[in-house]
């Protein structure tokens, strides 16, 4: 992935150029992009290794996502204008949802964006330190009520308030909403 005003080298080397510049929130033009059949022609034509079922599915998502874009932009709004800059963002999840947040932070590093990962069982024994009340944190799971972050975010109540939390769950009736998150509902998935 390479945005329009990156170098002419990553444009010819990447797969898929963005409509937008370093700076810019780049959420929704993902979005775009994953929900225009030409990204999923590109795939197939790249001979991307997805069998029919993966690809099926994955389109089925994709057409899930963009019935709720007008929320995305919402939540991804919110999240920029949480970011001065100054303060980091900090990704934490359990299982998929960790490995997800460790994708989307590489992702922001080329853009000077200041991300982290927080693994919940390592910040409940100590590792709470990284985090600052300015910070922007980005939960994400897809029931809401995972032990591990419940525990986590009571922990963290009781030390200190970060300002800017955001949730990303399948589960409007998620416990973690009692926690004062930002919360964005996506539509859940079955599981390959």
């Amino acid at each position: 992935v390479a945005l329009k005003n990156s170098s002419p080298q990553a444009r010819q080397k990447a797969k898929v150029i963005l409509n937008t510049t370093s700076g810019e929130n780049v959420f929704p033009h993902l979005l775009e992009i994953l929900s225009q059949e030409e990204a999923i022609e590109k795939m197939i034509e790249e001979d991307i290794n997805l069998g029919f079922d993966d690809l099926s599915m994955m389109i089925d998502a994709t057409n899930k996502l963009s019935e709720i874009k007008d929320s995305i932009n919402l939540f991804s709004d919110k999240i920029k204008e949480s970011y001065t800059g100054k303060n980091k963002i900090v990704f934490c999840g359990v299982g998929k949802n960790a490995l997800l947040a460790e994708t989307v932070c590489e992702f922001l590093h080329p853009f000077n964006v200041v991300s982290i990962t927080l693994d919940p069982h390592r910040a409940l024994h100590g590792n709470l330190g990284v985090l600052n009340e300015d910070d922007i944190f980005i939960v994400s799971t897809k029931s809401g009520n995972t032990a591990e972050l419940v525990a986590l975010m009571s922990s963290m109540n009781k030390k200190f308030d970060i300002k800017n939390k955001f949730l990303i769950t399948s589960n409007k009736h998620a416990e973690l909403n009692r926690f004062g998150f930002e919360t964005l509902i996506i539509p859940e998935e079955r599981e390959a």
